[in-house]
Parts: C-alpha cells; structure tokens; sequence
C-alpha cells in the first residue's frame, strides 16, 4: 500500500506521521486543468488535442488574422520571431506554439497564401502541426474562422502576444490579448497603439504603412528584439507563474 499526497515538500512528516518511510509516500499533485476551470468547449478541447503543445508550451501566441491581411498584419514577421524564440528556448524542452487564427481562407489564392507561410515557417525552424498551425487547415468548417468562444477560449492558453501590424485604425485583437493575461509587444512605429493599449507595455520600432524607418527585414534586427522579448518575459512574475501551471497540472 501506498500513502497519496499532493505535495513533495511534506513528504517526510507524513510519512512519519503514518509510521513508514518516505517511499511509501507518492506524491500526485491535484489536478487544476484550465480547461475544466474555464469549461472549455468541446470544440476548443478538440483543437487542443491536435495541438498539444497549447498546453505544454513555454511561449505560447494565438494571432487573429483575416487571410486577406496576412501581410497587413505581419504574419511573416511573427513567424520569423518564433523560430527565433525556439531557438533561443530550445534548452528548455518547452518549445513554443503559434496558432494564426485565420478566417476566409476559402478560394484558392488565400490557400495558397497560407502555403507560403507555412513554408517560411519551416524555413525558420517551426514543424507544422507541433509548433504552429492556421486555424483554417484543423477543420473544413474553420476555413470562414472560428468563433468568438473558441477564440476567447485559445487566447486563455496564450502568455504571449507580439503585435507588428503595419496599419491599424484600432486593433480590437491588442485589447483581447491582454484580457488574457499574454505579455504584449505593440508596434510603436503605429502612434495610436499607445492610446489603445496604454503606454506600460513591450514597443519595438516594426515600421507602419507611413513610417518605414525599421529594418524588419533584417534577421539580426528581428533576433535583437527577440531577446529583449525573452528577458521580460521570463522574468515576469505573472506569466511564469501562468505558465508553470498550465503545463504541471493538467490532466
């Protein structure tokens, strides 16, 4: 027989408590999984089980992007930082995960701008289906976009949101990422991001339709920007935290 306790750091005492030894005394933490806190959908809970690292992560970033504005919204540039940021984490095992939530990927030219992403995303050191996936390719009925709940339900998972839009009047997707508790990275080349998402967060200079003064096609600038990410963000109190949860006690 064998004594079940949910911690390691009392092992010792309960085991003398009980008149045993310490082997005698298996530890098995509780079970908090997010999606049983949050009541997931069953649609969300699918797309985790095909995309496990939502879970298992270290850096994870849900992008909503309407396929007609991958460029606008510089999917490409957020591709290229996370295989820099796997990377840069590799040592940890974590690995990272990237949905792009795309909707409207419907005709055959918006499929084919899709393909060119995820080519550039291998180019860069991601495995699709293991470290990024558009929304589109996990189900026929998601090519038009998923709900708003699913979304809702995906950003819970994230603790990252970079933001390098070239053209934004507002950017409702700036707003929803900090609702969920992600580290945001906004383009201060665009001057109305700090009126939107206040002036606290991660800027970095990604260039905008009327200001081209950054060099994003530049790797090295892009990898710069990557490390200052990674020191903040590892060194956020809240994010670790968040993230040391979701990856321990899951089911």
């Amino acid at each position: 027989h064998f004594i079940i306790y949910p911690n390691s750091k009392e092992q010792v005492r309960v085991a003398e408590m009980f008149k045993t030894t310490s082997p005698n005394v298996r530890v098995v933490p509780h079970i908090k999984d997010i999606r049983t806190w949050y009541d997931f959908s069953d649609e969300t809970n699918e797309i985790i089980d095909s995309l496990p690292g939502l879970l298992s992560s270290d850096v994870i970033q849900v992008y909503p992007c309407s396929t007609d504005r991958l460029f606008a919204k510089r999917v490409d540039v957020v591709i290229k930082m996370f295989g820099f940021i796997k990377k840069a984490i590799d040592f940890s095992n974590g690995g990272v995960c990237l949905v792009l939530a795309n909707q409207w990927a419907t005709g055959r030219n918006r499929k084919d701008d899709v393909e060119k992403y995820i080519k550039l995303g291998e180019h860069y050191g991601l495995k699709y289906w293991v470290d990024f996936i558009f929304t589109s390719d996990i189900k026929k009925e998601y090519e038009k976009g998923i709900s708003k709940v699913v979304l809702r339900e995906l950003q819970l998972l994230s603790n990252l949101f970079i933001y390098p839009t070239r053209e934004e009047t507002f950017g409702l997707v700036g707003p929803e990422a900090a609702f969920s508790g992600s580290l945001i990275v906004k383009n201060e080349s665009l001057v109305m991001m700090e009126e939107i998402l206040g002036s606290d967060c991660l800027s970095f200079c990604f260039g905008s339709f009327a200001n081209k003064v950054a060099d994003i096609e530049n790797d090295d600038y892009l990898q710069a920007i990557v490390f200052a990410i990674l020191d903040r963000f590892f060194n956020n109190e809240a994010i670790s935290t968040k993230t040391h949860c979701r990856q321990r006690y899951n089911m």
